[in-house]
């Protein structure tokens, strides 16, 4: 795994910072770790190893830490929750789409305030944001998202009794109320789970291919197109986003990589998936291009190496300002054959995993 960060050091740097933290166990080794600070699903750590997500190499280091917590840097890593659409809240000129990104504080590291809850957390924020794009100058939302422990999805299943692999997973379930009505513009929920590179995303369609290409070309040597789904190479070294639309996909798609010299991993992202919601995110330069719900993202390696595993929500609209989301994460640890079972259970495609 790249930018391998430990259990142990995640726990050292929030408690060197004073940062609220709590943490979720689980009967198969694992544990999960929430911040307050900037509302961040950390781990999950499979016996008090390695992040399976990725993580800043800064946790690691005390002062490279502390540099990143007083910068309000976004780039922490593990899974964290934006707010769509992309320009009117982190985009000042589509024509200059790279060079005038910003990630504004009020949106990330923002201002959550964390509780116990039954089985997790509950963390909550009111905000208001500058906005472009459009002839007000902000926009006020609140947000409340609940992260709670995911039973296995593989319980009632007779195929999938026997299975030796280590488990556990989340729920993430996000309220946004829009609180600015006469400030029209729709409001979606953003998620982004940072994966460390070197595995392959699968994701399961209907019908005839389609995808929205967002920045430079990809190729089919990235993207492979299979019978029933297409697989993605992990790398980490090479920017692109692709986009999928709600209409041929069906919210569920599966990140599969190495943990150690035994064990691989399998990540299933489940969510939201409806292809009557005005999904809002659209390229900077295919104006309309929109009605994806599941979004990839490759870093060329200048922000640390990572990939994204994004999905959207459902939208706010002038009539609808309060929306509810449930997504889950779901983590198997095991054998080859075992997460190939999984896969062909969860995502209904036969998948060997003999290249990773």
């Amino acid at each position: 795994m790249n930018n391998r960060v430990q259990y142990k050091d995640v726990i050292k740097r929030l408690i060197e910072n004073d940062i609220k933290y709590e943490e979720i166990s689980f009967e198969d080794s694992f544990k999960l770790i929430i911040t307050e600070y900037a509302g961040r699903v950390i781990g999950p750590f499979y016996k008090e190893q390695e992040s399976i997500f990725w993580l800043n190499s800064a946790f690691n280091d005390t002062d490279e830490f502390k540099k990143l917590i007083t910068e309000k840097s976004w780039n922490l890593g593990a899974e964290r929750m934006w707010i769509a659409p992309e320009f009117a809240f982190f985009n000042k000129e589509r024509a200059d789409f790279f060079n005038s990104y910003i990630v504004q504080p009020e949106i990330d590291p923002a201002n959550y305030s964390m509780t116990d809850i039954d089985n997790g957390v509950c963390l909550k924020d009111e905000i208001k944001a500058p906005v472009y794009e459009m002839d007000f100058k902000d926009k006020s939302f609140e947000i409340k998202r609940s992260i709670t422990t995911a039973n296995n999805p593989l319980t009632f299943l007779k195929q999938a009794k026997g299975l030796k692999v280590a488990y556990c997973g989340f729920n993430h379930e996000i309220m946004i109320k829009d609180t600015s009505i006469k400030n029209q513009m729709p409001l979606e929920p953003w998620v982004l789970s940072q994966i460390n590179p070197g595995g392959k995303l699968i994701i399961p369609f209907f019908g005839e291919f389609e995808f929205v290409d967002y920045y430079e070309p990809i190729n089919d040597q990235i993207q492979k197109v299979k019978e029933g789904y297409v697989e993605l190479d992990i790398c980490g070294k090479r920017r692109f986003k692709v986009a999928y639309k709600a209409a041929n996909t069906f919210g569920r798609a599966a990140y599969v990589n190495k943990l150690d010299e035994e064990n691989y991993y399998l990540i299933v992202k489940n969510y939201d998936n409806n292809p009557s919601n005005d999904y809002c995110c659209e390229p900077y330069n295919k104006h309309g291009e929109k009605g994806c719900s599941l979004y990839v993202y490759n870093d060329n390696g200048e922000n640390g190496g990572f990939a994204e595993f994004e999905n959207s929500g459902s939208t706010t609209s002038k009539e609808r300002n309060t929306i509810y989301n449930t997504f889950s994460q779901w983590f198997f640890v095991g054998k080859k054959k075992e997460l190939e079972t999984i896969i062909e259970v969860l995502l209904g495609i036969k998948y060997d995993m003999l290249t990773l």
